[in-house]
């Protein structure tokens, strides 16, 4: 270790407030991931499984369709392992929703969750460790290209008050759903976080 690490190091690690902000955006990127997993994982379980009965948490059952689309997909670049928010963006590209390099990306944003909830310390203590704050706005760009998917495809689909409604005469970024609301607060406290 250089002197110039150690010395970074311990400068992080004895201001309080660089603790309590890396504390606070490990926590909001945490938050952040949910809500795009919600949009990945979530929706299309509940598409899946909608036919199926409600068990006593008031989740669908798990539906036949989904354990073969989604739960029993071996995934070759995980080395034939299952995974379902890997199987969930593949799912996704399958419907040109994102792209082949947008799953890339969400796998990036994957890693850097998990590196967040399993090396915390690392975050605290480490001057080479930080929060990621570009994947921030990964997210939210596709968190709200998934969200607008969904409600246009579906949501609306399946909304007879909006029947007459045109799909080509729908501007999109005028489209948000709650989780997307609840992420722009997310961003605006990393920021605030960043002050």
């Amino acid at each position: 270790m250089n002197d110039d690490k150690l010395k970074n190091d311990i400068e992080k690690l004895l201001n309080p407030l660089n603790i309590k902000n890396n504390l606070i955006k490990s926590s909001l990127y945490l938050s952040a991931f949910e809500l795009l997993k919600l949009a990945i994982e979530n929706r299309l379980r509940d598409f899946l499984c909608g036919q199926e009965e409600m068990n006593e948490d008031f989740e669908f059952k798990t539906s036949q369709k989904y354990r073969d689309v989604i739960e029993n997909r071996k995934i070759s670049e995980l080395g034939g392992n299952k995974n379902i928010y890997y199987s969930s963006c593949l799912w996704l590209k399958e419907m040109d929703v994102i792209t082949h390099e947008e799953v890339l990306e969400l796998q990036e944003i994957r890693k850097h969750r998990n590196k967040i909830a399993h090396q915390l310390p690392l975050l605290i203590i480490d001057s080479a460790h930080n929060v990621d704050l570009k994947l921030f706005d990964s997210i939210k760009k596709l968190l709200k290209k998934i969200e607008q998917w969904w409600i246009v495809e579906f949501e609306m689909a399946i909304n007879t008050k909006l029947d007459d409604i045109d799909s080509k005469d729908i501007n999109f970024d005028e489209i948000r759903s709650g989780n997307m609301i609840l992420l722009d607060l997310i961003i605006d406290s990393v920021s605030e976080a960043e002050l």
